[in-house]
């Protein structure tokens, strides 16, 4: 067969190395912007044009008679250069630019989202140019948090304006915006996700899917992940084809969503029948991210193979190539099964000096004995220097110039590949060190043999500090390390005016949510655990009116998993700063002869402080005729997770309920919420004259504790009115209403009871429009005597 590869960088490069390697390919020919040596040393005939000169493209295919194209950059998709090959008869791996705009167009793509899997995407929305600035100022507002801001259309992978990273303040991202305005383009503004990026690739036929191994890229400049960010400085994927932090579940709810999206791109141009009779062939790249609470996030859609992930995937891909591009363009995948080799393999870019910024051109960089490493050498922003005397030389034009790509049966093992290769290359050029380092084996020590690793530990503590300072004030006087914690109260005094100060602490744990929490979220659950403990702990000494100070973890464990201690210090530190509490100091304990394998206790402390005269005493203060106001529960929050779990077994396995009930797997996997801030504002109208905090034991039991004797709540309104995931427990598990507000917070996390003369209507829709939702808070009843 005679191939066309459109594009001549570093991954069409990788393309053309692979697909020369396949017994059906005749001639391979290339149609890029540059010369690129490596695609020439693999003898594959170049013509040299501009990626949107369509008309060269199809004559230049014509004349070679072309089977087939595979097209490369993500431009000539917008362009519609796959049309063009379609009309000309010419097969064609890439979709048409109706198709490829869930690349090209940011709105379009998260608009598709929003239709399947709308909980898949972040807080966005889609700005024209033609809209007030007043609107898109009031909607970041709205956001409060940082954002991204995302331009429409082809812009050299400039287009992207990440808060932290290409701009500090919002005001910064204001003026970006104006300029998008100003120049007529259409642009999307998200909230700014945290957590760890993924990428999954997936072949498509139209109707058929089948998806590559994942892949980790690594954006940041500089090694620690630091510095800013590129087009990426390289990628690695294990030998299992997943990520650590990525558990079964995640890894298919991914698939589905890239196979949802292919489905729903042939619906929604259903009634179009001059884009109907084309289907998405090609590949769909998503970007995902495993966010600190645990939810997969989709951070974009590409629809080509990414660069540098292809050099991950083609490298280990065992099955013909051609044969999967004859796959894709006959509408067969599902009769195809493609195979990779069980290898961990290492990307790393060589850049030149100054890279992204300011990088340095035309700079020469010699190769010894290139013949013996062509196999993990990928050229992309280079061409070859004839005039050099020495060695095989290349000149940089300015870009990522070239990547290097190792394999073994571990990262470690695929770096050291990468080692012997770059000392065969002498020139201005810098990559990141860092990249795949994650597989270091370490000597046991005989205490670690028995169970308990004390070098582990330190390194974990001297991690864990990052975080925890993170969350210091200049109340702190102590450091992390310290045997105790030493806050100082005399500025708080002084700031404050408390006549009559009390200290006010509280202890509590997450239960059994961990083991519900580790199975369907992994790893990353984790930070969800350390914001429950934290908010937990808030709300319990709220309800007597304490404000936060201080907080103290506990962690123990079988054996330590550096990873999963870290995403629960991560979600404390994370909890504490948003409530302006120190999280002042913590254990973290070994104990393989207490504590089964694989299992951990998780609790926390916190100090927090209160006047006198503040402190609330629902059973002194409460009367008849009081109303009790609901604030919604995001979930069940810590409490009912032994039924849970015993009911969500029964139904199915993980990955089963992950994939049938995601909604239902999403409320349940939400964090504690946290009432301290709608307390503040509630008291900043009118007298608060108790709290009641929904834990263990539901409505049931929790309200016991505040009321007086003799008094008990009148409902008006159905608290057997469950939200889905409430109803969805007690019809699966056949529970009736009495156990059901007996176990679970049945959507109410919080009762605040106030005077008959408040305003508590206007307090609602206060809290509603903070909350955008119209009903997060709503009265229940009023507090009547028992007869």
């Amino acid at each position: 067969m005679n191939v066309l590869v459109v594009g001549s960088g570093g991954r069409e490069h990788m393309l053309c190395k692979t697909l020369s390697k396949s017994p059906q390919l005749n001639k391979l020919f290339c149609y890029g912007t540059h010369y690129n040596p490596g695609i020439e040393r693999l003898g594959v005939q170049m013509r040299i044009g501009k990626l949107s000169n369509s008309h060269d493209i199809i004559s230049f295919s014509r004349i070679n008679f072309i089977n087939f194209a595979i097209i490369g950059p993500e431009a000539p998709l917008q362009y519609n250069l796959a049309l063009d090959f379609h009309i000309h008869n010419i097969a064609c791996i890439g979709p048409i630019g109706y198709y490829a705009r869930i690349e090209t167009d940011k709105a379009f793509a998260r608009y598709i989202l929003s239709c399947i899997h709308p909980e898949v995407n972040p807080i966005y929305k889609g700005f024209d140019y033609t809209m007030e600035i007043s609107a898109v100022e009031e909607f970041i507002e709205s956001l409060q948090s940082n954002i991204v801001i995302k331009a429409n259309g082809l812009k050299g992978g400039k287009g992207v304006k990440v808060q932290g990273d290409h701009f500090t303040t919002i005001l910064e991202g204001i003026q970006y915006i104006k300029q998008l305005i100003k120049n007529k383009d259409n642009f999307v503004i998200e909230e700014k996700l945290i957590g760890e990026e993924f990428s999954l690739m997936s072949f498509s036929d139209g109707t058929n899917i089948s998806h590559m191994p994942i892949v980790q890229d690594y954006k940041r400049a500089y090694d620690g992940d630091q510095g800013p960010n590129t087009g990426s400085m390289g990628s690695i994927s294990y030998a299992n084809h997943r990520l650590p932090f990525l558990t079964d579940i995640d890894i298919a709810y991914c698939q589905t969503i890239n196979g949802n999206i292919v489905n729903h791109l042939r619906k929604f141009y259903a009634s179009n029948s001059s884009v109907n009779k084309y289907s998405y062939k090609g590949i769909l790249y998503g970007s995902y991210m495993k966010t600190t609470s645990g939810e997969i996030k989709v951070i974009e859609f590409n629809a080509r193979f990414g660069d540098p992930e292809v050099m991950n995937v083609l490298s280990i891909l065992k099955t013909d190539f051609i044969q999967i591009c004859k796959s894709i363009i006959n509408g067969t995948l599902d009769q195809l099964q493609i195979e990779y080799e069980p290898k961990a393999t290492v990307c790393k870019y060589l850049v030149p000096k100054g890279y992204p910024q300011d990088p340095e051109k035309k700079k020469n960089v010699f190769i010894s004995q290139i013949d013996d490493i062509s196999d993990t050498l990928i050229f992309s922003s280079v061409y070859e220097n004839e005039r050099c005397l020495r060695d095989y030389c290349v000149t940089t034009l300015g870009s990522r110039a070239i990547a290097l790509i190792g394999k073994g049966d571990t990262t470690s093992q695929a770096l050291e590949t990468i080692s012997e290769t770059i000392n065969h290359i002498h020139g201005p050029l810098y990559m990141r060190t860092d990249i795949g380092m994650s597989d270091k084996i370490k000597e046991q020590s005989e205490y670690e043999k028995s169970g308990v690793n004390i070098d582990e530990g330190n390194r974990f503590v001297q991690d864990l500090k990052t975080y925890a300072e993170s969350t210091f004030n200049s109340h702190v006087v102590s450091d992390i390390g310290d045997f105790g914690g030493i806050f100082n109260l005399s500025e708080i005094l002084k700031q404050n005016g408390y006549t009559e100060l009390c200290l006010i602490s509280s202890t509590d744990g997450v239960g059994t949510k961990s083991l519900f929490i580790e199975r369907y979220l992994g790893a990353i659950g984790y930070s969800i655990l350390g914001c429950d403990i934290v908010n937990h702990c808030i709300n319990d000494i709220l309800v007597q009116g304490g404000t936060p100070l201080y907080f103290l973890d506990y962690y123990a464990t079988d054996k330590l998993n550096k990873t999963n201690a870290l995403h629960f210090i991560k979600g404390i530190s994370f909890a504490c700063k948003k409530y302006n509490c120190v999280l002042l100091g913590g254990e973290t304990a070994e104990m393989p002869d207490i504590y089964m394998k694989n299992r951990c206790d998780m609790a926390g402390t916190i100090t927090g402080i209160v006047n006198k005269n503040e402190i609330l005493h629902g059973r002194k203060t409460i009367t008849e005729g009081d109303i009790v106001v609901a604030l919604e529960s995001s979930g069940p929050h810590t409490n009912g997770y032994s039924l849970i779990r015993k009911i969500m077994n029964e139904i199915g396995t993980p990955e089963q309920n992950k994939l049938r009930y995601p909604q239902i797997i999403g409320k349940l996997t939400k964090p504690h919420r946290c009432y301290l801030g709608d307390y503040k504002k509630i008291k900043e109208i009118c007298q608060v004259k108790g709290l009641c905090h929904i834990t263990g034991g539901g409505l049931t039991e929790n309200v016991k504790r505040i009321l007086p004797d003799q008094l008990f709540i009148d409902y008006t309104y159905d608290i057997h009115n469950y939200p889905i995931e409430f109803e969805f427990l007690q019809e699966n598990g056949n529970i009736s209403d009495e156990e059901m507000i007996k176990v679970f917070n049945c959507g109410i996390g919080m009762l605040v009871f106030l005077d008959s003369n408040s305003p508590y209507q206007d307090i609602c829709t206060m809290l509603n429009q903070e909350h955008g939702n119209p009903h997060y808070a709503f009265p229940v009843g009023t507090v009547s005597p028992l007869l």
